[in-house]
């Protein structure tokens, strides 16, 4: 860890951070070595440079799982007595135990989008499979006969390929991820084991000694097309799909211990990843995927992470939803608006901060933590930046109220986009209503509680929902595609417009509260949420994990994720 000290608008900017690993369009592979009796957790790069130690423990720390979207590893080690797994992020930090029980929790499994794990579990019986949530929370039994092991999520996270020796012999068997609907898909007379799907989930590449030793072979997800990859009189197993047509695998070249290697998903291409002249097995490809992009997220980890800001200082106050951890930077001045989100391109929002005394913006890169400033808007403006045009990247926009007038900074050509919609007194909104990537201008009318939402073919479309009083929070909460939605103040009810016709309503929050929106758990979905200050409480229903409280703020303090609601 170290901690970076900038100077900012004549004041200090502390921040504190950790190392966070890249994704890339290759990924990574972790595996365990094992040397002197003693396994451990490494990470490479696929073109073999790039090794480091992740653990470093007298216990065995073996089976990584690295999930597709980078923001963890899970392992099995019996550190604490028996097996358990523990999860930790790509560079070792964060350790965290997730399952303790008197018997073994072994074979973690993530899926791709890194929000489940699935496991082999001896308890209550031998060989049980149970999913459980990335946290260790909501563990579940899945349903089945017992022997069952070596499970694999495919990369939409609905299926389960597993081993199963039900029958008295080991084959391989798919399920949906509530554990119904189970198929068997092979059946011969060797022993089938070590599934993994293909990174399109066509495919499914398995471990078979059914041609008298262990050699790696393909299937398709209905168990047609079963072919025979690798011919390797010593030892082929364990094989783990990466991004496009390759596969991780373990080979014994005949040097006395086992290697990890690459080979192309039809056995060509064959490439020794290690050479260490120890025991290396087991490997995982993942981090090729990045995490879905949403909003207020900080450490780009798909989540929205709780957070504040105080205005008096110019604080900004962040809980990580990637470690757990909190960092404060300062960073702006009394009466500037809060204006975070990515500008720069990285994954990561930005702190960032409009001036409407000046019409500047004032960006701290989520990169470097330098900064950079530049004028868009005047006095009497309202900020309200979205991708407009650029998906990767906030474009700098302004509603100008006295002449209902957008003004947007298109990115990185910087050409300015002139739109007359909407009319004194209305509030600007940002959001995809349309749900084609790109954001769509649009305003929320208090006195009539009306919407108006330009798309980008032109159309209009207007929408009278909510009462006087109420505060316009619209978002994702049924997935792709933002929703019209409110928050009553005076009941704490939120009331959702579904867009056919009909709307949801529901409880959440009470009166003094205010309306933090965002996807806290990481599905894509909008989650219900309200900072109390009087108790400086976090209360958030998320579309998964189900509500979270957290103390987190004092009064007076706004929450970022309530940065545009107007």
């Amino acid at each position: 860890m170290k901690t970076i000290f900038a100077s900012v608008f004549f004041t200090t900017v502390s921040v504190v951070l950790t190392m966070h690993v890249a994704i890339s369009a290759q990924g990574k592979i972790a595996f365990d070595s094992c040397g002197d009796n003693n396994c451990e957790i490494y990470i490479i790069n696929p073109d073999g440079t790039g090794e480091v130690r992740l653990t470093f423990n007298s216990a065995q720390d073996r089976n990584p799982s690295l999930a597709a979207n980078g923001t963890k590893i899970a392992f099995e080690t019996n550190r604490d007595g028996n097996f358990e797994i523990y999860s930790m992020n790509l560079d070792g930090s964060n350790l965290k135990r997730l399952t303790n029980n008197t018997t073994s929790d072994l074979q973690p499994a993530f899926s791709s989008d890194g929000s489940k794990i699935a496991f082999t579990s001896n308890e209550p019986g031998i060989g049980k499979i149970f999913t459980m949530n990335a946290d260790g929370s909501n563990r579940t039994q899945l349903p089945g006969a017992a022997a069952n092991s070596d499970p694999s999520f495919n990369f939409e996270g609905d299926k389960i390929v597993f081993r199963s020796q039900r029958d008295g012999n080991s084959e391989i068997y798919i399920m949906d991820a509530d554990g119904s609907n189970q198929v068997r898909l092979t059946n011969v007379a060797g022993e089938d084991f070590s599934p993994s799907f293909g990174s399109f989930s066509s495919s499914i590449f398995f471990t078979s000694t059914r041609d008298g030793n262990s050699e790696i072979y393909s299937m398709t997800s209905n168990g047609s097309g079963q072919t025979r990859l690798t011919v390797n009189v010593l030892l082929d197993r364990n094989p783990s799909a990466g991004p496009g047509v390759q596969v991780a695998f373990t080979a014994n070249p005949g040097n006395g211990d086992t290697e990890i290697y690459l080979m192309n998903g039809n056995g060509t291409g064959f490439v020794p990843l290690t050479n260490n002249f120890v025991d290396e097995d087991n490997p995982s490809w993942g981090a090729y995927v990045s995490p879905r992009k949403t909003t207020f997220d900080f450490d780009y980890d798909g989540k929205t992470d709780v957070g504040i800001f105080r205005p008096g200082p110019g604080e900004w106050w962040i809980n990580s939803s990637l470690n757990g951890s909190t960092f404060a930077v300062q960073f702006g001045a009394p009466g500037d608006a809060i204006v975070p989100g990515d500008y720069t391109g990285d994954g990561k929002a930005d702190i960032a901060i409009w001036r409407p005394s000046t019409g500047f913006w004032y960006i701290l890169r989520s990169e470097n933590f330098t900064y950079y400033g530049f004028p868009f808007g005047t006095l009497g403006d309202i900020p309200a930046p979205a991708t407009f045009d650029n998906p990767c990247c906030l474009a700098p926009t302004v509603f100008r109220p006295s002449t209902g007038t957008w003004y947007t900074a298109l990115s990185p050509s910087g050409v300015v986009l002139i739109t007359h919609f909407g009319q004194n007194g209305d509030q600007p909104l940002v959001g995809d209503y349309d749900a084609d990537g790109f954001a769509d201008i649009s305003i929320y009318r208090p006195g009539p509680s009306e919407f108006w939402i330009r798309l980008a073919n032109g159309t209009v479309r207007a929408s009278q929902f909510g009462a006087s009083g109420d505060k316009a929070v619209v978002g994702n909460y049924l997935g792709p595609g933002t929703k019209i939605a409110v928050w009553r103040p005076s009941t704490g009810f939120w009331y959702v417009d579904r867009g056919d016709g009909s709307y949801y309503s529901f409880p959440f929050g009470s009166a003094g509260d205010i309306p933090a929106p965002g996807d806290y758990d990481g599905d894509g979905r909008t989650d219900a949420a309200v900072f109390r200050p009087s108790q400086s409480t976090w209360f958030i229903s998320r579309t998964t994990g189900g509500t979270q409280i957290l103390q987190f703020g004092l009064n007076g303090d706004r929450p970022i994720p309530n940065a545009f609601v107007p």
